[in-house]
C-alpha cells in the first residue's frame, strides 16, 4: 500500500483485523505504515461505519467477495487482491479488476481503476428483494389481493 500512496498521492485507510495488526507488529512492519503519511491503519470498524467509509471512497482494495459486491452497489471502483471472483458481474461491468497479489500488478490496476469514470447499473437488483419475497409469500397463502400488489403494498 505504501507504493500506491507514493504512486498516486492518495490517502489509504487500511481497515485491519486485530490478528492482522498483531502480525504487522510480530513481523516488525509497523515502521513502514508509520513512515507513510498517507496510509492510516485502523482496526476494523462496524458494518455501518464500514458502509459510510465505502460509500465515500474513490477506490476500494479488497480480497472479500462481499466488499466487491458492495463497492459495485455503491458505485465505487474496486481492485480485488485475488486471482478469481465469484462476482463475475462486477468484472464484466468493468467496475472491478482482478489484480492478484503482485505489487506491480496492484499498482497497475489501481491506476486503471482510478481513471475509470464510468456509470453502471447495479447488477444485483433494485433493493426490493424483501418486498418481493413478502408479496410472493402472501400470494402463495392467499393473503394478497392482486390490486395491492400493483400498488406496491
Amino acid at each position: 500500500m505504501k507504493k500506491v500512496c507514493d504512486e498516486f498521492g492518495k490517502r489509504i485507510i487500511f481497515l485491519a483485523h486485530p490478528r492482522t495488526i498483531s502480525r504487522i507488529n510480530e513481523f516488525d512492519l509497523m515502521h513502514i505504515i508509520e513512515s507513510t503519511p498517507l496510509l492510516m491503519l485502523h482496526e476494523a470498524v462496524g458494518y455501518l461505519d464500514f458502509i459510510m467509509l465505502l460509500s465515500n471512497a474513490r477506490l476500494v482494495f479488497t480480497d472479500s467477495g462481499g466488499v466487491q459486491q458492495e463497492s459495485c452497489i455503491f458505485k465505487v471502483p474496486c481492485v480485488t487482491l485475488r486471482e478469481n471472483t465469484e462476482w463475475t458481474e462486477t468484472i464484466e461491468l468493468g467496475v472491478n479488476i482482478l489484480a492478484g497479489t503482485s505489487p506491480k500488478r496492484i499498482i497497475e490496476c489501481a491506476g486503471r481503476m482510478l481513471s475509470f469514470h464510468g456509470k453502471w447499473q447495479n447488477p444485483f437488483g433494485e433493493g426490493d428483494a424483501a418486498k418481493q419475497i413478502v408479496i410472493s409469500i402472501l400470494k402463495e397463502v392467499g393473503g394478497l389481493p392482486v390490486a395491492n400488489e400493483k400498488k406496491g403494498k
